[in-house]
């Protein structure tokens, strides 16, 4: 599907509010981008890290799903060649406290429905392990009619157009395990549930249901100090674990 003005606009503003962010430190330590194959088509992924004597902060913008109708091998129907998703992140910790932040964007380009969340953090880290738990909050922008019909609502309730439907709050954590010098391995749970707004939100956001349980695990290989290859699965509590995301990505650090 095409992106119309408004929709550009949003998604423009939603990257822009991390980098903005992310600008406060302005000797970037490393820059890296990426290109991964899964299931579901091709992504492309640029990470900024920076270190100063009182931060360590790290930006990430992903591009998702890319030309899936030729690139991807999944048998389900959502795969087509637009792309599915954009999402930036970006996390700040204080190295004397532990104490941070984690902001997290994505856009959804099929349902038009933008997710973003402010998060705490605390960075836990002990020999070759490192948990880094997140407790936040979060809201929904989305495009389109609000109630749906099919859930019982009159079509004279409907609102067209986007909306803020409603707020929703979440709790993950990044834990990562160093295996080898050259392996390490992450698991990334996040639980999300809706707090308030409009009853079809609240009742149905996420596939019916009003809370979520997300899964990610990636496996790092680091080929040389500047190259690695990753592989990664996502899945959450609606899908069978068979239509996980599953893929390979190559990260080169400049």
């Amino acid at each position: 599907m095409k992106l119309n003005t408004t929709t550009t606009a949003i998604l423009i503003a939603s990257l822009a509010s991390t980098s903005v962010l992310a600008a406060s430190n302005t000797d970037t330590s490393s820059v890296s981008a990426g290109i991964g194959f899964d299931n579901y088509g091709a992504s492309v992924k640029v990470q900024f890290d920076d270190q100063t004597e009182a931060n360590q902060t790290k930006s990430i913008i992903e591009v998702k799903g890319i030309a899936g109708d030729n690139l991807g091998w999944s048998g389900s129907s959502e795969r087509d060649d637009s792309i599915d998703s954009v999402r930036a992140r970006y996390f700040n910790t204080d190295k004397a406290s532990n104490i941070g932040s984690y902001i997290d964007t994505e856009y959804d380009v099929e349902k038009e429905q933008l997710d973003l969340s402010a998060n705490i953090t605390w960075k836990y880290q002990y020999n070759r392990i490192e948990v880094l738990p997140y407790a936040g909050v979060g809201l929904t922008i989305m495009n389109g009619e609000l109630p749906l019909e099919e859930n019982g609502y009159p079509i004279d309730d409907h609102v067209t157009g986007y909306t803020l439907p409603g707020t929703y709050g979440q709790i993950g954590a990044y834990a990562k395990v160093k295996i080898l010098d050259n392996l390490d391995f992450m698991y990334n749970p996040e639980w999300r549930s809706t707090l308030g707004g409009a009853t079809v939100y609240t009742d149905n956001y996420y596939n019916g249901e009003d809370t979520l349980f997300t899964n990610e695990i990636r496996l790092t290989y680091q080929i040389t100090a500047d190259l690695d290859v990753q592989y990664h699965e996502e899945w959450d509590s609606e899908q069978d674990y068979s239509d996980a995301t599953r893929g390979f990505e190559f990260n080169y650090k400049f």
